[in-house]
């Protein structure tokens, strides 16, 4: 979709809403690592599949923060993490939250210049310089995927040996990650926690396989055609029901017509 026009921003909303519904989460996903974890713990791929010489290899940071670029072009815009929010299933309110907390947050550590963009985009190429303090370290500070401390964390912190963590052990690792004197990372690890608990709990447990799924860029895909494939079966399920209750007003109409014959015909 065509955005040349001066009226950028009216025609970024049109094109965004282009790019949601011809959204492919498959392919999408298909690209977000070349290995994904499986029950014979096998892990995140060294080199992408759909890795070409023109196209530069992303890391896993960015591909996590790529499922918000909906237009594909580097930079995620407001608009665009609302979107990207709705499609993975939160309500209005959480994603206006969501929306101002990261971007007034990420925002500018991502700018290419010191003098802020007011609206705050984020770019993907930089999301490096966005990584907090008082974290898992599982990222480095480029944005790579470092395995070892992924297999710490379930190490330490999964106790009962479920596959997974409760909120309370991962309240219990984020006061362990804490760094002295740094608010805006504990904030920061928190909102992420609660984020995914609230995403992907099941039972009171976020699995493993989830958790890597978010590090290597592929949970948000995952979740958001889910939701596509549950809204398209709504949308069925609702067109047969209004089919049904149109075929059962026509046949009550004829019904009633033919009632009415068969008493005028009497009368004459």
């Amino acid at each position: 979709v065509s955005t040349q026009s001066t009226w950028g921003p009216f025609n970024r909303i049109i094109e965004i809403k282009c790019v949601m519904s011809s959204f492919d989460s498959n392919k999408v996903e298909q690209k977000a690592a070349g290995k994904a974890m499986d029950s014979s713990g096998r892990r995140f791929g060294s080199e992408r599949k759909d890795h070409t010489e023109s196209e530069p290899k992303q890391t896993p940071l960015q591909l996590h923060a790529g499922f918000f670029d909906l237009n594909r072009d580097g930079v995620i815009t407001f608009v665009e993490t609302f979107s990207g929010l709705r499609l993975i299933g939160f309500n209005l309110l959480n994603c206006l939250l969501g929306m101002v907390v990261i971007h007034f947050s990420l925002g500018y550590w991502t700018q290419d210049s010191w003098i802020p963009n007011p609206f705050l985009p984020i770019y993907v190429k930089n999301i490096h310089r966005a990584k907090h303090g008082s974290d898992s370290e599982i990222y480095d500070t480029e944005g790579n995927f470092v395995e070892h401390k992924f297999d710490e964390m379930f190490d330490k912190f999964d106790k009962n040996k479920r596959g997974g963590l409760t909120w309370s052990e991962g309240t219990q690792m984020l006061r362990n990650n804490r760094n002295i004197g740094d608010p805006f990372g504990w904030f920061a690890a928190i909102f992420e926690w609660g984020f995914l608990y609230v995403l992907c709990a099941k039972n009171g447990v976020v699995s493993k396989e989830d958790v890597f799924r978010c590090f290597d860029g592929s949970l948000f895909h995952k979740i958001a055609e889910e939701n596509k494939q549950e809204a398209l079966r709504r949308m069925e399920e609702r067109a047969i029901y209004r089919q049904k209750r149109r075929e059962e007003r026509e046949l009550k109409s004829q019904e009633r017509k033919a009632l009415h014959e068969a008493i005028r015909q009497k009368v004459h």
